[in-house]
């Protein structure tokens, strides 16, 4: 049992098996940084439906488990399995961030190109969907919310899907889009 060391009560230290003391915070970091170094979320997209009881991409994972193996004798069980909960109930580590950790300069080019062209080919709606889009992520928008973030996605990926001719539901806010990032650190050698 993990038990609070008296001598820093300012930092989240404690005491576990005999004298190791650790950094709940830091061992919570080392935790997160090690699943998203090691899964990839699964892709929650259009008609994709996963077999992952857990929104991980090996089907039925249990986090709890493999922080367990890999963790186990650094920091409590107790920890370990409210690290693995807060992720599968908080959409991982990856947050629902578009970008997240695989924003880059030329990524950014890319998307720039990609809403340009889209301009040249798409029907108004479409282009009307991208406008909202990116008047709700651009910088300068001091009020932006998740919520409305992913609605005005859905609505453009519905948007497009129409244009393209690929069936859609009735109501496109019934069924809104999901996109994921690599979880993998940009600096990673095989990115």
């Amino acid at each position: 049992m993990a038990a609070r060391v008296p001598a820093f009560p300012e930092v989240q230290v404690f005491e576990f098996q005999r004298g190791h003391a650790f950094d709940k915070e830091a061992a919570r970091e080392e935790m997160r940084e090690y699943v998203e170094g090691n899964f990839t979320r699964l892709i929650e997209f259009a008609f994709y439906d996963s077999e992952s009881e857990n929104d991980f991409a090996r089907p039925s994972v249990d986090l709890q488990k493999e922080l367990g193996a890999g963790f186990g004798k650094l920091f409590p069980s107790e920890l370990i399995a409210e690290v693995a909960s807060d992720m599968e109930m908080n959409e991982g580590p990856w947050e629902s961030a578009i970008t997240g950790t695989d924003s880059t300069t030329a990524g950014q080019r890319r998307f720039a190109q990609a809403c340009n062209t889209l301009h040249l080919v798409a029907s108004l709606d479409v282009i009307n969907a991208l406008h909202a889009l990116q008047d709700e992520i651009r910088i300068t928008n001091t009020s932006r919310s998740q919520e409305r973030h992913d609605r005005l996605l859905s609505r453009l990926i519905w948007s497009i899907r129409a244009d393209l001719g690929i069936p859609s539901p009735n109501d496109w806010q019934s069924l809104p889009v999901k996109l994921w990032t690599s979880g993998i650190p940009l600096d990673d050698p095989a990115a």
